[in-house]
């Protein structure tokens, strides 16, 4: 498959027993299918050497690896990568994921899958919706960074005439096109006399009220950022006539229809990259409005503790480090090691699992910025409760 979902990546999260979990970046300049093959191959060899380390041997760790060796058999597989090609290997199944983005190289074996590296994936494949509107053609296009896709509207109206019903009368008003500074610019200039281009403003919105009354209906249970894609002026207009709660303050400017779906997505990530990032600040703002509360923590001990017990609300992680040692559920104690062993495991994608198991929230801050500096951070739901001498 191309992507993961969030409901996958839970589902991951809960998945206990003999795993190996394998990222492969994939998109490099004068990179072969073959040379892909072999280092996945190596890879492999990598598990099988982890494996019997941890006890099992030679034939049960290539019985264990096989469905995964099969894929070095399906040229078309190789030759159709994106970024990073993930397998997840269990008892139970083999599951293949193709992500967007380059993830660090790794083959972890352990208790549980390796999902860390996946939450700024499955955070940046943000959902969305994109209205594209001209006066001969409207749309309502639903979106992930990785594919665009129309949906069918009810009683969306497909162009101005069908939605007011008329031909615009010509002695009313006039436009022309300016000069296109941009391929999918175009600059609308209104001629006419007195009122003419107040008739013209009233046309439109009344075109948008048909749009909106539609579009809000069919997004009624939805929460996700829906993007206005149109010539510049229109979009205040449109914004005036708007029910959905969740419009983008900012939109694609220019004519939709000269746009192909591919610009279509690019255009629309910038707007969508701003509120991922906003969203972050409001998680760190929140941290440190809640230390003196008591309802945050950056030690990973306390972390672990609280993640166990369904306390974090929200954990954020710096995916670049790996804290590596073993936590014991029973006795609520943590050991960090300097690296990783048969007998450890990586923390971090630990507390990521168990937060997400418990229906918490996990941002990946690719910048850094965790408070406090470490590896991880969390706001709690709410104060621990002191133990009962």
């Amino acid at each position: 498959m191309s992507a993961i979902s969030h409901a996958e990546l839970v589902e991951l999260a809960k998945s206990s027993g003999r795993s190996v979990s394998i990222y492969l970046p994939t998109f490099r300049a004068a990179v072969s299918a073959l040379d892909n093959q072999l280092r996945f191959r190596a890879l492999l060899k990598t598990a099988a050497e982890l494996l019997q380390a941890k006890g099992l041997s030679e034939r049960d760790s290539e019985t264990f690896l096989e469905p995964a060796n099969q894929l070095l058999d399906k040229l078309l597989f190789w030759q159709t990568l994106n970024r990073t090609l993930v397998v997840f290997i269990s008892e139970k199944n083999v599951r293949v994921f193709h992500l967007p983005l380059e993830c660090e190289e790794l083959c972890v074996v352990g208790e549980r899958f390796h999902i860390a590296p996946l939450v700024q994936v499955v955070n940046e494949d943000t959902p969305y919706f994109l209205l594209t509107v001209s006066q001969n053609r409207v749309r309502l296009l639903h979106g992930t960074r990785c594919q665009l896709v129309e949906v069918h509207v009810p009683q969306l109206p497909s162009n101005r005439l069908e939605a007011l019903n008329y031909d615009p009368r010509e002695g009313f008003y006039q436009t022309h096109s300016g000069q296109p500074k941009l391929r999918g610019k175009e600059g609308v200039v209104f001629t006419g006399q007195g009122g003419e281009v107040d008739v013209a403003k009233e046309e439109i919105s009344a075109y948008f009220r048909l749009i909106d009354l539609a579009v809000s209906k069919y997004l009624n249970s939805q929460s996700a950022p829906l993007i206005f894609a149109g010539v510049d002026y229109l979009y205040p207009l449109y914004r005036r006539q708007n029910h959905y709660p969740y419009l983008a303050p900012e939109h694609i400017d220019g004519n939709p229809e000269l746009l192909s779906p591919l610009e279509l997505r690019q255009r629309a990530w910038p707007i969508l990259d701003s509120q991922i990032r906003e969203r972050q600040e409001t998680a760190i703002s929140r941290y440190w409005e809640l230390v003196a509360r008591g309802r945050s923590s950056n030690r990973i001990e306390d972390i672990l503790d609280a993640a166990d017990s369904g306390m974090v609300d929200t954990l954020l992680i710096y995916p670049a480090i790996h804290r590596w040692g073993r936590f014991d559920s029973q006795s609520q104690t943590t050991h960090l090691d300097s690296d990783s062993s048969p007998d450890n495991e990586e923390l971090i994608n630990l507390a990521v699992c168990m937060v997400l198991r418990h229906r918490g929230n996990v941002e990946s801050i690719t910048t850094g910025n965790i408070p406090g500096g470490g590896a991880l951070a969390a706001v709690l739901r709410y104060l621990p409760q002191p133990a009962i001498a």
